[in-house]
């Protein structure tokens, strides 16, 4: 039997098998009850005649593939080979990054567990990463480009099981935009009290202050009230920032 070798990792079920049979004649084969058809011979029948049988065999249970060859003298050849039936795939459980992070960093660190009764491997986006003896994986990929981003974390197992985990984060390295709408520039107020309001836009959530006080943020839109004023000119500063440290302000 060269296909599978012995002590493989297979899904079961329908399985293709190779058997190489070396006699004197040609001969018959059968692998798990399946009889082998049309094999490709090499030599000289009568003195040595080299045979290669391709079957699709049902693989079950406990995963042994027995062949047995009948030659025309009705000699009889039996091989073995005992495989591992592995149909599961394998648990991806993803440490880090946590979903929906928001980020402004260029390269993210990714950790995880990996878990399989067979040897594994894994790529996140597209990138072998290294696992240990437990499962455990820990690397730095490059956060991408700006706004949601997907991170695929694929497992495989030797049997060819796979399995495939997606953590979406935002990656958000611009500034809020940031205006004032009211009041106009160069506008005179009659009284010692003002409504500032404006828009402000970013892709995560953003706090405002306008004099250096909390201004009221829904949506995209801002407000305060500023009370106590003195006559004379007056410079309105508003400011947003996120919770990644990046701020604007606008006057």
């Amino acid at each position: 039997i060269t296909r599978p070798v012995a002590g493989a990792y297979l899904k079961g079920g329908l399985t293709e098998v190779e058997v190489e049979v070396t006699d004197r004649s040609t001969t018959m084969l059968e692998v798990n009850g399946v009889i082998g058809f049309d094999p490709v011979c090499a030599g000289q029948d009568g003195v040595s005649l080299a045979c290669h049988f391709t079957l699709t065999i049902p693989l079950i249970g406990d995963g042994v593939i027995d062949a047995t060859a009948v030659d025309a003298a009705g000699n009889v050849g039996h091989a073995q080979a005992s495989t591992i039936l592995d149909s599961t795939p394998p648990s991806i459980v993803v440490i880090s990054p946590r979903p929906l992070l928001v980020t402004n960093v260029a390269s993210l660190d990714v950790s995880g567990v990996v878990t399989d009764t067979s040897p594994v491997t894994l790529t996140v986006n597209g990138e072998a990463v290294a696992t240990d003896a437990d499962g455990a994986f820990g690397a730095t990929i490059p956060a991408g480009g700006e706004g949601p981003r997907d991170i695929v974390f694929v497992a495989t197992d030797a049997a060819g099981n796979q399995a495939t985990s997606t953590v979406v984060i935002i990656v958000d390295r611009t500034p809020p935009v940031l205006t004032i709408a009211s009041p106009l520039q160069g506008a005179i107020i009659p009284t010692s009290s003002v409504s500032v309001s404006g828009t402000v836009t970013d892709a995560t959530s953003v706090v405002v202050t306008v004099q250096g006080s909390a201004a009221s943020v829904t949506g995209m839109a801002y407000s305060a009230s500023l009370s106590g004023l003195s006559e004379g000119a007056l410079t309105l500063t508003v400011r947003a920032g996120t919770t990644l440290g990046e701020l604007n302000a606008v006057t």
